[in-house]
């Protein structure tokens, strides 16, 4: 929560012409040491002789006014997000990371899909971290997120890309665009079976790992 860094960190991107990705509005503990200057978070700075004060905002809110979202920034989480926040994700042109599997595996809650969708705000699928999914897989978050077939398929490529701001250069196999493919073995119509053998990989569309047939 440190402003200084925020601001320094929001700079350097500009300057640098780099994106920035940041976990916001994850839980309610977050947002009461934001808004409150409270909760264990705050207990636990004060233990150690930082000293805390509430801002009167919501985590959105807070980095919205350290300069931290624009275009091409990537909120992982916002899950505890009102209206507001998500009108001031659609002004900067900010995306979100939906990270089902973990939201769920620490209790925060559900991140408001439908409406930052409805708002025009890009979301795609995030895994968080080893830490707090074990296993990470796209294909799980899709799953936890309540879709399927093409739904599933296009929330983890393009909209995805979309929520990078890369729709342009991948998402999608057509022409112009990198063509990056893995084919597994086995695999089912709508998603690949856990499979230690990767038979097949393209990136850019050139073939950098291949196993022959026997």
């Amino acid at each position: 929560m440190s402003a200084p860094l925020y601001e320094a960190v929001a700079a350097f991107a500009r300057r640098e012409k780099l994106p920035i990705a940041l976990h916001v509005a994850e839980s309610k503990a977050e947002t009461a040491l934001v808004h409150d200057g409270a909760g264990p978070f705050a207990d636990a700075l004060r233990s150690r002789g930082i000293p805390v004060e509430g801002h009167r905002c919501s985590p959105v809110a807070y980095v919205m006014q350290r300069g931290v979202l624009r275009s091409g920034t990537l909120c992982i989480h916002c899950v505890q997000v009102d209206k507001a926040d998500v009108d001031l994700l659609r002004s900067a042109e900010a995306a979100v990371a939906h990270c089902p599997r973990s939201n769920a595996t620490h209790g925060h809650g559900r991140s408001p899909v439908d409406l930052f969708r409805k708002a025009g705000v890009p979301v795609g699928l995030g895994t968080d971290s080893v830490v707090s999914v074990g296993e990470l897989d796209l294909w799980a978050e899709a799953e936890a997120a309540g879709l399927r077939g093409e739904a599933a398929l296009r929330a983890i490529t393009m909209e995805g890309a979309r929520a990078l701001g890369w729709e342009s250069e991948i998402g999608s196999l057509e022409v112009g665009k990198a063509g990056d493919l893995a084919v597994f073995s086995p695999t089912v119509p709508d998603r690949p079976l856990p499979s230690p053998t990767v038979v097949l990989t393209v990136v850019s569309g050139k073939i950098v790992h291949q196993i022959s047939a026997t």
